[in-house]
C-alpha cells in the first residue's frame, strides 16, 4: 500500500486522539473550576457571616466603654445612678441580657434586676472559670469577651468585661473592679442567622473565651473542624473566634460513627464501679481510725486541762455561769471546785461599772476572742490583777467561752513603779520637735519619742525598749528603706563605724514619702544618741524647681524643652541603630469650645483625661509630652514599619473620641494627628516637628478626627498657600472679583424665589481660581472678613440695579462664616451697609453652617438677634451633615433649612434618603421654617420634593451660577419668574 493512501488514515487517528485529549483536559479544568467556584462561593458566604458576627458583637459590647468611663469618673456611684446610665445601653433589638458592675470583683449592680437577682453578690474568685476570665479583663486595656458561660441565674451567655481603674490623690492607679455586658447566646446566634435551618451553610465556632483556633468548640458540630471546610476568623477586641463552614448538603459523604465508642463507654463504667468499691472500703477504715484519734485527743485534752499552771474557766455563754474549771482555778480563787461550778462570772469579776462585763462578753462574741486585764475577787474578799485570754467556742448545744487566767498582781506593781520612773524622761523628750532615741552602753534602746515614730513608721515593728541598735540597722537594710549598693554585712559595719568616728548624716526617703536626715553618734560615756530631722520641705523645694523645668504642671507629662531633648536623643539612636522612629503631633478638635463654654477648670480636667488616654494608647518605651494648650506630641521609638505608627494613631483617635464624664456631664472631643517618620523624612528634630505639625493641619483640613502622614507635597502646598495669600491680599477691592448668581425656584409655581450670590476670582496669571482653593486661604488668614464685606455691599447694589425702583425684589442669599462673625460682621456693620445701599433687610438671607451656631452659643445668639431685628433671615446650609442637635433650631432665629445635595441626589432610588428628606421637611413645617433643597438636577427629584411639601429648590435643573448680566436677563427682568415675597 502506498504512503499516499496510509497518510490520511494516520492523520485522522492523530486528530481524533488530540480531540479526545483536549476534551479530557477541558473536563478536568471545568470540574476543577466548579470546585474552586464552589469553595469561593462558600468563602464569600462565610465572610458575610463573619462580618455579621463582628458587627453584632461591636453593637452589643462597645457601649461598655462609655459605662467604664462613667464608673471611673464616679467610683462611689449608687444603684440608682448605675441603673440610670445602664438603661441607655440595653436596646430591645440587641442581644444584651443585662449589664453588671463588680467593684472589688463582686457583682453589686445589675440592670435590669428582674430575672437577674441571683447574680447579685456573686464573687468572681468563687468560680475558677469566672476568676480566670476576670483576671484576663483586669490585665487587658481593652474589652475581653468570655464564654459562652452558664450564668448563676440560669441560661447561657457571652460576658464582655473591661477593667475600671481609679487613681488616688498621689496619682497611683488602683483596680476599682469590672463592668460587664451579658449577651444572651441564643439571641446572639439567632441574630447572626446561625439557627436558621434553611441557611446554605453548616457552621461551627470554636475559641471559647476568645481563644481562637486553640480554644474548644462552643457552637455547632466540633468535628467539622477536622473535615474539609472553609475557615474564617471573627475578630473581637481581644482575641476572636474561628469559624468553620461547608455546604449544608456537604461536598463529601459523612463518615459513620466509630463502633468503639459504646465499648469504651462500657469499659469506663466498669472501671468506675471498681474504683467506687475500693474508695468505700478505704473510707470505712479511715473513719474508724479517725474515731480512735478523737477519743485519744479528748483524753489528752483533759490531762492538759487539769495540769496546766494557769487557771482555766469554761462558762456557758447564754447564762454566764461556770460549767467547768480546772484545779488551778479553784486554788487561785480559794473556792472548792464544787462551789465554783455553777457560779455566775459576775460574782468573780470586780468590775468598775455594771456594764463592763457585758462589754467584754460582747467583744468576745463579736471577734471570737479577746485578751484583756481584769480584777478578780477571791473567796477571802481580796482583789487580784489578772491577764485573761478568752475565746468563744461553738458547740452543738450552745456556745461557751474558755478563759485562761494568769495572776499578774506583783508584775503589774513592779511595772507601774518602772513606768513612773521613766515618765519624767519621756515627758521631757516628747516636747522635742525632732525625732529622738537613746541607746545605753550595751547598745540597747532605752527611750524614744513619738516624733521619731511619726518620721520613721517603718521602724515600728522593731522599735521597742531593749532592741539593740545593730538589729535596728539590719532591719532598715532588710526593708529596703535606704538606697544602697553595699552587701548587707558591709552596710551594717559602716553604720556602726559611723557612730564611733565622725561621719556625714544619713539622708533617706521614708515609705511615707518624707525625706529624713538621720544623725546618730556615740557620746563619750558610751550612749548612742539619734536625732531624726524632717527635711522634706527642703527636698520638695529642690524637686519642684527641677520638675518645673522639665514637666508640665497640669498633666505631669514632659514639657516642650524636655521633649525636644528626648527627640534629639531618639534621632541619634535611630541613626546609630538604623531603626525607624515616628513623631506624632496630636491636636484636640474643638477644645476651644469646651474652654469657652464650660470654663477653664473643665478644660483642664479634659486635658488631664486626654493625657491619660494618650499614655494608655502607647507602649512603655514611647514618650508622651504636652506642648501647650491642647497640643500633645508622641515619640514612637524603634517601630518595625510606618504602619505601626498608623495603628497607634488610630488607637489614640479612638480613645480620645470616647465620651468624657466631667462635672456630671458627658463631653466629646476628638483629635487630629500628624505623623512624620525618622530618618526617612528628616533627621533634624526641628524639621521633624514642623513636618508633623504640617501633617496635623492637613488632617484637620480633611475633616478632623483623623491622621495624616507628612509628605514632601505638603511643603509645596505650604509654599502655594503663601503665594496665594499674597495674591489674595493684592486683589481684594480690584476688578478681579466678580459675583455669580444661582436661582432659587419656588416649587409650587416655578417662580423665582431668590438668588444665592457666589464669589468668583479671575486671576490675571492663574486664570479662574476655584473658590475651593482660595476661600480656605481667606478663612485661614482672616481675609474672609474683607471679602465678606465686599460681597455684601456689591450684591446689594447689583440686585437693586437689576430690578429697578418698581421691580419685585427676590431674596438675596449670602454665605457667612464664623471668621466673619467673630471678625466684625455683626449687626452694626450690616446695618451700615443696608443704610448705604438702600437694600431692605427683609429681602436678605445669611447662610451659615450648623457648627457655627454651636461654636460660641452666647456670641452667636447675640449677633443673630441683631440680624433678626434688621429683618434678615438665617438659613442653615448643608443641613443634616453636621451636628444636627435640633435644640438650636429653637434657640436661634432660624428661618430656612437647606437640605444638603448628598441627600437629594438619590431620593428617587434610595428609600432611606427619601425618608430622611421627608422627615426634615415635616420637622421644618412643624417649626414654621422654610426648606430649600440643594443639588436638584432632574425633574423627578423636583416632583418628589414638591410632593413632600418642600417649598424651594436650587440646582442645575433650574440654572447654574451665572454672571450678573446673564442672570438679570434670564430671571430678574422676566416678570413671570419674579419672586412673590
Amino acid at each position: 500500500m502506498s504512503a499516499s493512501r496510509i497518510l490520511p488514515g494516520v492523520l485522522t487517528l492523530l486528530a481524533l486522539g488530540a480531540c479526545l485529549a483536549l476534551s479530557w483536559m477541558a473536563e478536568v479544568i471545568i470540574v476543577e473550576q466548579a470546585r474552586r467556584h464552589e469553595r469561593e462561593h462558600v468563602a464569600d458566604q462565610l465572610d458575610a457571616l463573619r462580618l455579621r458576627i463582628e458587627k453584632l458583637v461591636a453593637r452589643d459590647i462597645y457601649s461598655i466603654r462609655g459605662l467604664a468611663t462613667y464608673v471611673e469618673a464616679r467610683p462611689g456611684l449608687d444603684a440608682d445612678e448605675f441603673d440610670a446610665f445602664a438603661a441607655r445601653l440595653v436596646d430591645a433589638d440587641s442581644a444584651i441580657r443585662h449589664v453588671a458592675a463588680a467593684p472589688d470583683l463582686v457583682i453589686r449592680y445589675v440592670y435590669p434586676r428582674e430575672g437577674n437577682e441571683a447574680a447579685l453578690g456573686f464573687a468572681y474568685h468563687d468560680d475558677a472559670l469566672q476568676q480566670a476570665a476576670a483576671e484576663r479583663a483586669a490585665r487587658s486595656d481593652d474589652i475581653v469577651v468570655a464564654g459562652p458561660l452558664e450564668l448563676v441565674q440560669g441560661g447561657s451567655a457571652f460576658v464582655a468585661r473591661t477593667a475600671v481603674w481609679t487613681h488616688d490623690a498621689a496619682g497611683a492607679a488602683r483596680l476599682w473592679g469590672l463592668v460587664a455586658v451579658i449577651i444572651d447566646s441564643g439571641r446572639f446566634y439567632a441574630a447572626a442567622g446561625l439557627l436558621d435551618d434553611a441557611a446554605p451553610l453548616e457552621v461551627a465556632l470554636r475559641g471559647r473565651d476568645a481563644t481562637g483556633a486553640e480554644g474548644p468548640a462552643f457552637f455547632g458540630d466540633a468535628s467539622l473542624f477536622e473535615q474539609d471546610v472553609v475557615t474564617g476568623f471573627a475578630a473581637l477586641p481581644v482575641g476572636g473566634w474561628q469559624i468553620a463552614a461547608r455546604p449544608r448538603q456537604g461536598w463529601t459523604a459523612a463518615h459513620a460513627a466509630p463502633v468503639w465508642l459504646p465499648r469504651a463507654f462500657g469499659a469506663g463504667a466498669m472501671v468506675l464501679v471498681v474504683a467506687f468499691a475500693a474508695f468505700h472500703d478505704r473510707f470505712r477504715r479511715d473513719r474508724a481510725a479517725a474515731d480512735r484519734a478523737v477519743h485519744e485527743s479528748q483524753t489528752d485534752f483533759r490531762l492538759l486541762f487539769e495540769n496546766v499552771n494557769d487557771a482555766i474557766f469554761i462558762r456557758d455563754t447564754p447564762s454566764g455561769r461556770v460549767i467547768d474549771a480546772n484545779v488551778q482555778a479553784a486554788r487561785y480563787l480559794g473556792y472548792p471546785r464544787e462551789a465554783l461550778i455553777g457560779m455566775c462570772v459576775s460574782d468573780i469579776y470586780a468590775t468598775g461599772d455594771d456594764g463592763e462585763l457585758e462589754r467584754i462578753t460582747a467583744r468576745i462574741k463579736n471577734h471570737g476572742s479577746a485578751v484583756f486585764q481584769a480584777r478578780h475577787r477571791r473567796a477571802d474578799g481580796s482583789l487580784a490583777t489578772v491577764e485573761v485570754s478568752a475565746r468563744r467556742v461553738q458547740r452543738p448545744a450552745s456556745d461557751v467561752i474558755i478563759s485562761v487566767v494568769r495572776d499578774v498582781t506583783e508584775r503589774e506593781s513592779a511595772a507601774a513603779a518602772l513606768r513612773r520612773s521613766q515618765q519624767d524622761l519621756v515627758n521631757s523628750i516628747e516636747s522635742i520637735s525632732e525625732g529622738f532615741a537613746l541607746w545605753d552602753r550595751d547598745d540597747c534602746l532605752q527611750v524614744y519619742n513619738r516624733r521619731m515614730l511619726e518620721l520613721s513608721p517603718h521602724l515600728e515593728p522593731c522599735l521597742a525598749v531593749g532592741v539593740r541598735f545593730v538589729d535596728m540597722v539590719a532591719y532598715t537594710y532588710d526593708q529596703g528603706i535606704v538606697s544602697h549598693e553595699m552587701p548587707r554585712e558591709d552596710w551594717i559595719a559602716a553604720r556602726l563605724r559611723q557612730h564611733r568616728e565622725p561621719g556625714e548624716p544619713l539622708e533617706i526617703l521614708s515609705e511615707t514619702g518624707r525625706y529624713l536626715r538621720i544623725s546618730e553618734h556615740r557620746t563619750p560615756d558610751g550612749y548612742i544618741v539619734g536625732i531624726y530631722t524632717d527635711i522634706t520641705a527642703i527636698k520638695q523645694a529642690e524637686e519642684h524647681i527641677r520638675y518645673r523645668a522639665y514637666f508640665d504642671m497640669l498633666t505631669d507629662l514632659p514639657n516642650r524643652e524636655n521633649f525636644m531633648s528626648q527627640l534629639e536623643a531618639t534621632v541619634r539612636l535611630a541613626q546609630r541603630n538604623r531603626t525607624l522612629s515616628a513623631l506624632l503631633f496630636v491636636d484636640l478638635d474643638r477644645f476651644k469650645n469646651v474652654n469657652d463654654t464650660l470654663g477653664h477648670q473643665t478644660g483642664d480636667l479634659l486635658l488631664q483625661e486626654a493625657a491619660r488616654r494618650i499614655c494608655h494608647s502607647v507602649r512603655n518605651s514611647d514618650i508622651v509630652a504636652r506642648f501647650g494648650g491642647d497640643e500633645f506630641a508622641v515619640i514612637l521609638r524603634d517601630i518595625a514599619e510606618t504602619n505601626d505608627a498608623a495603628r497607634i494613631a488610630e488607637t489614640i483617635i479612638g480613645r480620645l473620641a470616647e465620651g468624657y464624664v466631667l462635672d456630671e456631664q458627658v463631653l466629646y472631643c476628638g483629635a487630629s494627628i500628624g505623623i512624620t517618620v525618622c530618618p526617612s523624612d528628616s533627621v533634624e528634630p526641628e524639621v521633624l516637628l514642623r513636618n508633623a505639625d504640617m501633617a496635623m493641619y492637613q488632617a484637620k483640613a480633611l475633616g478632623r478626627n483623623t491622621f495624616r502622614f507628612f509628605t514632601a507635597s505638603m511643603t509645596a502646598r505650604a509654599e502655594q498657600f503663601v503665594a496665594l495669600e499674597k495674591d489674595l491680599r493684592r486683589s481684594i477691592g480690584s476688578d478681579e472679583f466678580e459675583l455669580h448668581y444661582q436661582p432659587v425656584i419656588r416649587l409650587d409655581d416655578g417662580a423665582l424665589g431668590g438668588a444665592e450670590a457666589l464669589l468668583r476670582w479671575h486671576h490675571p496669571e492663574r486664570g479662574t481660581v476655584s473658590p475651593a482653593e482660595f476661600i480656605p486661604v481667606a478663612e485661614e488668614t482672616r481675609l474672609i472678613v474683607e471679602l465678606g464685606a465686599w460681597v455684601l455691599e456689591r450684591a446689594c447694589r447689583e440686585m437693586l440695579e437689576w430690578v429697578g425702583p418698581n421691580g419685585a425684589l427676590p431674596h438675596l442669599a449670602l454665605n457667612v462664616s464664623s471668621r466673619q462673625l467673630w471678625g466684625g460682621f455683626d449687626g452694626d456693620f450690616v446695618r451700615g451697609v443696608l443704610n448705604a445701599t438702600g437694600f431692605p433687610g427683609e429681602h436678605l438671607k445669611f447662610e451659615m453652617t450648623e457648627s457655627l451656631l454651636i461654636e460660641d452659643d452666647e456670641r452667636a445668639s447675640a449677633i443673630l438677634g441683631d440680624f433678626r431685628d434688621l429683618g434678615i433671615g438665617i438659613s442653615i446650609d448643608d443641613f443634616g451633615t453636621g451636628y444636627s442637635a435640633l435644640g438650636y433650631l429653637r434657640r436661634f432665629p432660624v428661618t430656612t433649612l437647606k437640605i444638603d445635595r448628598s441627600f437629594v441626589r438619590d431620593i428617587e432610588v434610595d428609600r432611606s434618603d427619601a425618608s430622611l428628606v421627608e422627615s426634615i421637611i415635616a420637622m421644618a413645617r412643624a417649626l414654621g421654617i422654610d426648606v430649600v433643597a440643594e443639588g436638584v438636577e432632574t425633574a423627578g427629584q423636583a416632583a418628589m420634593l414638591r410632593a413632600m411639601g418642600c417649598q424651594y429648590a436650587q440646582g442645575f435643573l433650574f440654572g447654574r451660577p451665572q454672571p450678573r448680566a446673564r442672570f438679570a436677563a434670564d430671571f430678574v427682568t422676566t416678570t413671570d419668574r419674579r419672586a412673590g415675597g
